[in-house]
This record gives C-alpha cells, structure tokens and sequence, in this order.
C-alpha cells in the first residue's frame, strides 16, 4: 500500500508539471520561425519538394565524374547561350525541368559534383561546334565542403581565366543556398567568388534572396538539390532573365561606340625648317693655301734682293 500511495502522488506531480508548463507555453508571444536559422541537425535541414530518380550518364576520364553537354540545333534569329555548371544543371539537361526563351538557345555543360578545379578541366577540352553568344557559369557550391576558402578563390579565378581564354562574354551566377551546411560560411564563399569575378571584370549575380529558407518545397529531400517545382522553375527564370540582360547590356554598349563621333586624322606636319642666324664667312680660296707662290721683288728701297734673284713666299689664310 505505502508503493501504491508513492506512485500515484508520482503520477499526480507530473500531470500537475505538464499542466503549468502547457499554460506558460500559451500565454508566450508567438514569435515567427523565419527569425531563427535552421538548426545544424534535425529534420528542418532537409526539403519537402520532389526530384526527379537519378539517372546514369557517361563517366568522363579527365574528372572521373559524370558529364554531360548537350547543344541546341543551329537558330539563326536565336542567341546561342552556354551554361556550364554542377549537377544544379541535371534536370533541365535531362528534360525533367524545361528552359525555352523566344530569343534565346541554351546549351548546357554539367558535371555532377565538381567544383572549380573539375569544371574547368571540362570546360578547358570541351569541343563546341559553333562559339557561344554568352556564357554562363555558375558558381560552384561543392567547393563549400572541399578545401579551404582561399584554395576555392585561387580555383574559381583560374576557371574564369580559362572561361575568359575562349570566350570573352561571360558572366556568373549565384550558386543557390544549401540548407545542410552553415548560412555564415556560404556568405564568405559568395562574398570571396564575387571578389573573383570583380578583379578579372566578370559580372556576378547574387541570388540567394530568391531562395529563402522559410520554404522548404524549393529544395529537395536532401536540402542540398533544388525541387523540380518551384526549386528548378526560379533557377531557370533566373538563367533566362540574367542572360537576356546580359545580352542586352552587350548590344547598348556597341550601339554606344557606333555613335560615338569618328575621331579625324591628324593633318601633315610641315618638315621643320633649320635657320641660321650669325656673321657671313668668307669663301674658302680655290687654291690650295699651302701651295708655294712666287713674287717678283720689288724694285724700290734698298733692301731689295739682287736683280734676277727670286724669293718664294707662302701665302697664308686665317679663317
């Protein structure tokens, strides 16, 4: 009996705990989750979209990795754009997500798990059949958990050199956030690639503002892929919008120069003329002065020479 007693005061106790701390839970301002970034574990890193079953490309031996480059039929009233990236580019390669533009053809080169060191090795033996409008390469997120933050900068700069090597329009855009790995630490990787891409004058585009992380229907299960839905859509919207405004700012920029106002030839300078101002010299004499002249002596003065004697005289010249 004196058991019995003790376990249902026990009982008792806890139901009286969870009722008090059940009223302080209600009466606590409600405070909006967005305020608060995801926890490092727990179901809240992953996605609630769908994406498409991964299927089987071709191995490529300089990378190891799976590759895949498809290019659009030959449209002459259509912009042939290039867009090199990750495996972010698999679903619209694949034909699970669709890209269409009125004036635009895209071409897609896309390595599953590179980051900037396999990217370019790719892109630097790619053999395109026609050269590209405008190329697009996106930001390579797996270098976030490969290496350090500097190696990753001096990799992405020696892929946009080789980029800028074969192609001089070219751009960057964003790599699209990843909910499994810290929000601080892929603001400095965007900040370092955006320094990058500053010094060797390519245009980056940030677009981590149009992924917020409040809505987990854009990434999928693994939070680290985009959903073919509403994930892949805002991506290729921002593909399309960012090339269209490159393209055009490209078409002002040469409309610009054509206008500028031809710059005319310099006239002919006349050969300057040398003047020489100062006293006249004399002419040099004909004969030469050191030659011997003979002179008849004169017949007046008592210092004469003898009659019939000749005396030579050389003939000076002071000039």
């Amino acid at each position: 009996m004196p058991r019995l007693k003790k376990h249902n005061r026990s009982i008792a106790a806890k139901k009286s705990m969870e009722e008090r701390l059940a009223a302080v839970v209600a009466s606590a301002p409600l405070v909006p989750t967005t305020c608060f970034p995801p926890p490092t574990r727990g179901p809240s890193r992953r996605g609630t979209g769908l994406r498409h079953r991964v299927s089987t490309w071709p191995v490529s031996p300089l990378t190891g990795r799976s590759h895949k480059m498809i290019i659009p039929a030959e449209s002459p009233d259509k912009k042939f754009v290039l867009f090199v990236g990750d495996s972010h580019l698999r679903a619209i390669v694949d034909g699970h997500v669709k890209i269409s533009h009125k004036l635009l053809s895209f071409g897609l080169m896309s390595t599953p798990g590179a980051d900037a060191k396999d990217l370019r090795t790719e892109m630097v033996r790619a053999v395109l059949p026609r050269t590209p409008d405008l190329v697009c390469v996106l930001a390579p997120s797996n270098n976030l958990t490969r290496g350090t933050l500097d190696q990753a900068a001096v990799d992405f700069e020696e892929l946009l050199t080789s980029a800028l090597s074969r192609w001089p329009k070219l751009f960057v855009l964003d790599f699209p956030p990843r909910r499994t790995v810290d929000q601080d630490l892929q603001e400095l990787f965007r900040q370092e690639f955006h320094r990058v891409a500053a010094r060797k004058g390519v245009r980056y585009y940030s677009i981590a503002e149009f992924f917020p992380l409040s809505q987990r229907d854009l990434w999928s299960w693994d939070g680290v892929h985009l959903s073919d839905g509403s994930g892949m859509r805002t991506l290729v919207t921002l593909l399309c919008d960012k090339s269209s405004q490159e393209l055009e700012m490209a078409v002002a920029q040469e409309e610009s120069r054509s206008m500028l106002p031809a710059v005319p030839a310099p006239a002919p300078r006349p050969a300057p003329r040398l003047v020489v101002v100062g006293e006249a010299r004399s002419p040099r004499p004909l004969h030469n002065p050191l030659d011997w002249k003979v002179v008849e002596p004169r017949r007046t003065g008592s210092s004469s020479p003898p009659k019939g004697v000749k005396v030579q005289l050389r003939v000076c010249f002071v000039f």
